[in-house]
């Protein structure tokens, strides 16, 4: 499974209601499992966040092609926006290391 869901609770039964829910989506195990072989709208969402490359946004633009658009938007936004974006470093210390331009 890799979408976790939870929600506050008090281990002295107090019966508070809140609002927050949370969700917690592993995408590492969303891209190494079938889930993210099946087709729908959560899976084309995940699997732009897990995108690792150009080739996988053809793949998913192919796929998918109402995101086109969407992927498009972002390289604009990036090309425009290129000293002020983020850079990850892939897997530097077995997850993402994201680093606003401003740090470095």
């Amino acid at each position: 499974m890799y979408v976790h869901h939870g929600k506050t609770t008090f281990d002295t039964k107090l019966g508070l209601e809140f609002l927050q829910e949370y969700f917690i989506i592993t995408l590492d195990v969303f891209k190494e499992n079938q889930y993210s072989k099946e087709k729908s709208t959560q899976n084309a969402w995940l699997s732009l966040f897990t995108a690792e490359s150009v080739d996988d946004l053809e793949r998913l633009v192919a796929e998918y092609p109402w995101m086109a658009g969407i992927c498009q938007e972002m390289a604009d936004y990036l090309y425009k926006n290129r000293r002020r974006c983020c850079v990850c470093f892939p897997k530097r210390y077995g997850y993402w290391t994201i680093i606003p331009h401003s740090i470095w």
